[in-house]
């Protein structure tokens, strides 16, 4: 996975750490956590997965900003 930072270059997640469930429905499960960056840092994460009424699963993910 790799997101476009402010600067235009591509940042990838190497690894999430310390996962924990935030939310779960029947068809969506949310989660938080850090990620490793290939830029060097940490980044907070929320990521989710979730299914729709043809059994369509989707992930998605967004970063929450800079963390130690």
């Amino acid at each position: 996975m790799s997101q476009e930072n402010r600067g235009g270059s591509q940042v990838s997640i190497l690894k999430v750490y310390d996962a924990e469930e935030v939310s779960r429905t029947i068809r969506r499960l949310e989660c938080e956590g850090r990620a490793r960056t290939s830029a060097g840092g940490w980044m907070g994460l929320t990521f989710y997965l979730e299914e729709d009424s043809d059994g369509d699963r989707f992930i998605g993910y967004g970063g929450t900003g800079p963390v130690q």
